[in-house]
């Protein structure tokens, strides 16, 4: 759902370009085209950060979830235990 959340921010990031450097789209000046492709890479880089963490922070928890299911498995075998 996050990764979703991101994709679709991300083309609505791309579609706001693509109105202000295509030329007829938008009346503004070259001052305000700048400010606005300013805005959007900020933003951009803001959701690439989030990414970045996001994703840093799945990966992290799949590993401590794969060492407890190996701790687990391991007690199991050591006590005799079955499922």
């Amino acid at each position: 759902k996050v990764y979703g959340n991101l994709f679709n921010e991300s083309l609505k990031s791309l579609d706001e370009l693509s109105m202000v450097i295509t030329s007829g789209k938008l009346r503004m000046s070259d001052d305000e085209r700048l400010q606005a492709i300013d805005k959007i890479y900020l933003a951009v880089e803001d959701q690439y950060s989030f990414l970045k963490d996001f994703t840093n922070n799945t990966n992290m928890l799949s590993l401590q979830r794969k060492s407890e299911q190996a701790q687990i498995e391991m007690s199991r075998k050591l006590f005799g235990l079955n499922r």
